[in-house]
């Protein structure tokens, strides 16, 4: 049959709907639950999809039954009584409320509101609102299972890293975003699963790189200035050597339209640099040089070295490594995903992960 669904399949899946309906089981418990249906039916990709009534709190299950090479099959169950059936709840079509969808996986506007205040200042919000998506496909095929004890400690670290210390600001904290407590919850228990999904996939990996090539990975903070015209910045290096501060020549070339660009404070890995700059840094360097000119994104760079902090075997260096490689991951998914933008302009994913939206500092 079709999407593997046989007999045995579909009668654990309706009896798992009725189950979550007759218990009134909430999602984040319903997830874990449906990891054992997962467990004995492993050739079936399963996805749980469920929808809240605002006016009384009901919750609706839908199973979707998907397979590699055939269609899918939708599982519903709905009880006697006064819930709404799925297709008549809400008032509105489904597709109203989904941003965008990254080949069969969406992600609907409100889920996307939540995700904005942990990335304004990261990668830009719309690369970062795909990745999600390809996170969540990856999750649905390798869930991964938080008990109780690990949602909690998922929740407490959320707010610590938040300074919500209190139950006051919580509350306050809460009230802005207009969410609930259990909202909280489920952002904090997301953010979990994928620092697991994350060390999963890259672990293994990282500790390698960091036992036998770590240099690549050393961290450089700096200082940059990109002159339109080599004479200009070959001056401008020549006056800092004589003595003149930097970041005074850095404001008076921006004045006079010296500059392409120039950021005051960034960061990146020493493998994403430009070789000239790279090599020239060092693992060695405490900061304070000045590097350039070097030939960079249509200019002419000179590079003020704040510092390096060198990659070592410490979980700092750990975590950090595994990001970039688990980030690479995320692009090369990416590439190949079938992406449809249902709100606003669909021309801002045009080129995703592509060269050209690559944020690395390139040799021009």
């Amino acid at each position: 049959m079709a999407v593997s669904t046989t007999p045995v399949l579909l009668a654990e899946g309706l009896e798992f709907l009725e189950s979550l309906s007759e218990n009134a089981v909430q999602p984040s418990q319903a997830k874990n639950i449906l990891i054992g249906l997962r467990l004995r039916h492993p050739d079936t990709e399963m996805r749980l999809i469920w929808q809240r009534e605002k006016y009384d709190g009901s919750l609706q299950y839908n199973l979707l039954l998907k397979s590699e090479s055939h269609g899918s099959v939708s599982l519903s169950y709905v009880p006697d009584g006064p819930v709404l059936p799925w297709p008549l709840r809400g008032v509105r079509r489904a597709d109203e409320k989904v941003l965008l969808r990254v080949d069969d996986t969406d992600l609907e506007v409100g889920d996307a509101i939540s995700y904005l205040d942990a990335m304004w200042d990261k990668i830009p919000v719309v690369r970062q609102l795909l990745g999600s998506c390809i996170v969540r496909q990856e999750l649905d095929k390798n869930p991964v299972e938080l008990g109780p004890e690990a949602r909690q400690g998922a929740a407490d670290a959320f707010r610590r890293s938040r300074k919500l210390f209190t139950k006051k600001a919580t509350e306050r904290w809460l009230k802005d975003r207009g969410l609930s407590y259990e909202g909280l919850e489920e952002i904090a228990a997301r953010e979990a699963e994928v620092a697991i999904l994350r060390q999963r996939m890259t672990g293994i990996e990282a500790a390698e790189i960091l036992e036998t090539d770590p240099a690549p990975f050393d961290s450089v903070r700096f200082s940059r200035l990109v002159f339109r015209d080599e004479h200009d910045a070959a001056l401008a290096i020549g006056r800092i050597n004589a003595g003149e501060n930097f970041y005074s020549i850095a404001e008076e070339s921006s004045y006079g339209g010296l500059l392409l660009s120039w950021d005051l404070l960034s960061s990146a890995c020493c493998r994403d640099l430009p070789l000239a700059v790279s090599e020239s840094i060092g693992r060695s360097n405490r900061g304070g040089d000045i590097l350039g000119p070097v030939a960079t994104d249509g200019g002419h760079s000179l590079v003020k070295v704040i510092e390096v902090i060198v990659a070592d075997n410490s979980r700092s260096s750990l975590e950090s490594v595994q990001r970039v490689l688990f980030q690479e991951w995320l692009d090369k998914k990416l590439e190949c995903a079938r992406i449809e933008w249902l709100w606003g302009n669909p021309d801002r994913t045009t080129g995703l992960g592509s060269p050209g939206m690559d944020s690395r500092w390139t040799d021009s």
